[in-house]
């Protein structure tokens, strides 16, 4: 199975009847906003990567049907992490904890 978004992309054009034409594909928002912005194509991305770069001149249209994915954080059982693992890890939750609130709040998300 192939990780990120891909398969949950390619399931939903297959429920829908969508073939499409794929001819690239980018695996960082980073290399991939420019190469839009440059006319090149256009991409179905998660939220996740989101916002668009400072200055861009993108658009942003949510579609429908909705997917989503569980993002979960593992470490090992009986194990204590050290502090600095145990700070990423926090602040990896309170990102995760912003971002689904944002997702409220941001008529984008809105379903």
């Amino acid at each position: 199975m192939r990780p990120g978004s891909r398969p949950l992309i390619d399931a939903a054009l297959s429920r829908l009847t969508i073939r499409a034409n794929i001819v690239q594909e980018i695996g960082h928002p980073a290399t991939l906003f420019p190469m839009v912005e440059s006319g090149i194509g256009i991409s179905v991305l998660p939220a996740l990567a989101l916002p668009l770069p400072q200055g861009s001149h993108l658009t942003v249209k949510r579609l429908t049907p909705v997917m989503e994915r569980q993002l979960m954080l593992a470490c090992r059982k009986n194990r204590s992490l050290s502090t600095a693992a145990q700070a990423l890890w926090e602040i990896v939750r309170e990102e995760g904890e912003n971002l689904t609130a944002a997702r409220v709040e941001d008529p984008l998300y809105q379903r």
